[in-house]
């Protein structure tokens, strides 16, 4: 979609929910809902050569996204458990806000960064999105259609 309307471009967000804009637009269908951002919350591992377990691979070799380890013997740390089970319905402010399913919570290392923790949201300006983008995004593929 991004090619197709380079006047996306003008506005700031997580570029991640496109996909349900597209479908919604695009093939007239309803995309699926975002339970979690990323997969670093549903089970992406990575094993570095020094024997740790990571869940963010932008993120090796940062110790807020190591999980365990699987040299010398499989371990697992506290973090585990937290970055598996963050989604929105265990983030306290996501399960109140009605973008919550489009944005998933937010990108967790970021959550870290800024907040020092995992339980708390990073949202990317969603209410711009639904006031200002999507109607925007539809005048845009309406009159595309109009001219084909």
């Amino acid at each position: 979609m991004k090619e197709e309307i380079p006047e996306i471009w003008q506005y700031e967000f997580d570029f991640r929910g496109m996909e349900i804009f597209e479908s919604v637009f695009l093939k007239g269908e309803l995309g699926a809902p975002r339970f979690w951002y990323c997969e670093a919350n549903v089970g992406m591992s990575i094993y570095d050569p020094f024997g740790d377990i990571y869940v963010c691979w932008e993120h090796v070799g940062t110790e807020s996204t190591k999980v365990g380890k699987y040299y010398p013997e499989l371990e697992w740390n506290d973090l585990y458990r937290a970055w598996r089970g963050r989604t929105v319905f265990e983030v306290p402010e996501c399960k109140k806000c009605r973008y919550a399913l489009f944005c998933g919570g937010g990108c967790g290392f970021e959550a870290i960064e800024r907040y020092g923790s995992l339980s708390k949201p990073v949202c990317y300006n969603y209410h711009e999105v639904f006031n200002m983008i999507i109607p925007n995004l539809y005048k845009t593929l309406k009159k595309q259609k109009a001219q084909k």
